[in-house]
């Protein structure tokens, strides 16, 4: 049977700008789209990778997060809504580019609330949202 690597022909030699090597062997790196149809709703559509996968010429690889964000915190804020808004308010282009996608406002979160207050906060929340829904609906 055929794998899925038989599928790209990803020959350095023959791109004009090939990425690193090293983008493809990390264990864990976000891939996004880097040209997309402005008149999508959504323009930042971003996945995370742990096979270690290569993808296109026409993506944006995000790897060792210089922040010290976690990968899957940056994959939730750059899939949601409200980045997307502002990407789009932003760059009217059809192209991606990663010095855009570093301009984005992502927040710094420092994660040492005790786990049994951040439940308890988490179901308070739940209840705002709750009582929010209830008036718009």
């Amino acid at each position: 049977t055929r794998g899925y690597y038989e599928y790209l022909n990803y020959d350095r030699d023959k791109l004009i700008a090939p990425k690193e090597e090293i983008v493809w062997e990390v264990e864990e790196k976000i891939i996004t789209q880097g040209i997309r149809n402005i008149y999508l709703k959504d323009k930042l559509i971003a996945t995370i990778d742990r096979k270690k996968l290569t993808s296109s010429q026409n993506t944006n690889v995000i790897y060792n997060p210089t922040a010290g964000y976690s990968l899957t915190f940056l994959l939730a804020v750059l899939n949601a809504t409200l980045l997307n808004w502002f990407f789009k308010a932003l760059y009217t282009t059809t192209d991606i580019r990663c010095k855009f996608q570093a301009k984005l406002p992502i927040p710094s979160i420092s994660f040492t609330t005790p786990k049994a207050e951040r439940k308890k906060q988490v179901e308070a929340w739940k209840g705002e949202y709750r009582k929010a829904m209830e008036k718009i609906i």
